[in-house]
């Protein structure tokens, strides 16, 4: 994965990084490594996702080769994470890869989408759900970056972390 392309750095970095970490979790009841880097192929089920040429993507080699075509631009957002640098890059309508956006801001949900909102406990802890969502199309992706490679990518704009375990919950 030799590349100027600094997201295609960061991910080869991550893989590098992942190989010398073991068999041991990452953290309590979390992935090893390798499954942590293995979440990087995006495909239906997992939120936000791409399809490659109409396609599932399936392997790391697929998630190299978006990256090595897009042009990346460093973003700044309101509340970034500490040690993470964002970055964005714009996939063309022409483009083999097409990207949906399975995510939303709670506050972009219009009352009667906001009654559907529910919470379960996912592979990263509570998460807020619509049943039946529908990823939409989006020509945005998102790469977070820190010392040690990518830490994460998704199709779509830049969302805070949030902990829901330390939201307010109201007993009405």
């Amino acid at each position: 994965m030799a590349s100027d392309n600094v997201v295609v750095k960061a991910l080869s970095n991550r893989v590098i990084w992942a190989s010398r970490q073991g068999d041991a979790p990452l953290w309590p009841n979390g992935p090893t490594a390798e499954m942590y880097v293995r979440g990087f192929v995006r495909k239906p089920g997992m939120g936000s996702y791409v399809r490659v040429g109409g396609s599932d993507m399936d392997n790391l080699h697929q998630v190299e080769e978006l990256f090595s075509t897009l042009s990346w631009v460093e973003h700044h957002p309101q509340d970034p994470k500490p040690g993470n640098t964002y970055y964005q890059a714009w996939v063309d309508d022409e483009s083999i890869f097409s990207a949906f956006e399975g995510a939303c801001l709670l506050g972009a949900l219009d009352v009667v989408e906001v009654k559907k909102v529910r919470v379960r406990k996912g592979p990263h802890g509570l998460e807020l759900y619509v049943e039946g969502g529908n990823p939409q199309r989006t020509n945005t992706v998102t790469a977070i970056v820190d010392n040690d490679g990518l830490v994460t990518w998704y199709p779509g704009t830049i969302t805070p972390a949030l902990d829901l375990a330390k939201a307010t919950v109201k007993l009405a």
